[in-house]
């Protein structure tokens, strides 16, 4: 019998540097899968209200690596790691880096939980506790379902 091995998974949330543009996204994104498929790392992005909410997940070394980077990455500042845990499975596993488009009935939800997660992020403790932005992963799982479908469809 093989070994399951846990996925580490990191959800963070940070504001754009003064000066990006959402028309830079589309870009961003195809850099991070072409980088991100080399290390083994699956994902998504979301942007809204200048802020990224983005779900990585990937190898213990890939994930730390990649944390580093993001860190350094003049694009945004303030990270606020909401969450950092293994997962028996990936949320994710066919997107290297998937661009999530918010719906717009979608949004007041997002915005409610960003608004608490970066409070909640400022008290350590609380970090490993709770799950701070259920609402918006689920979303974000379910557009990526609904994604592999119609790729499954398409072929």
């Amino acid at each position: 019998r093989k070994q399951m091995t846990a996925i580490r998974q990191v959800i963070y949330i940070s504001r754009a540097a003064d000066g990006f543009a959402a028309s830079e996204l589309p870009e961003l994104a195809a850099v991070a899968a072409r980088n991100n498929k080399l290390q083994g790392i699956t994902g998504a992005l979301l942007f809204i209200d200048n802020c990224f909410i983005q779900v990585i997940e990937g190898d213990e070394r890939s994930m730390s690596d990649l944390l580093v980077k993001l860190e350094a990455d003049p694009r945004h500042h303030d990270i606020r790691i909401i969450s950092d845990h293994l997962e028996q499975s990936r949320y994710f596993s066919d997107w290297s880096m998937g661009l999530i488009s918010t719906p717009d009935e979608e949004k007041p939800w997002i915005r409610k939980e960003l608004r608490s997660a970066a409070e909640i992020s400022n008290d350590e403790k609380a970090q490993d506790t709770i799950m701070p932005m259920p609402h918006t992963v689920a979303m974000m799982q379910r557009l990526y379902e609904t994604d592999s479908i119609l790729q499954q469809a398409r072929n």
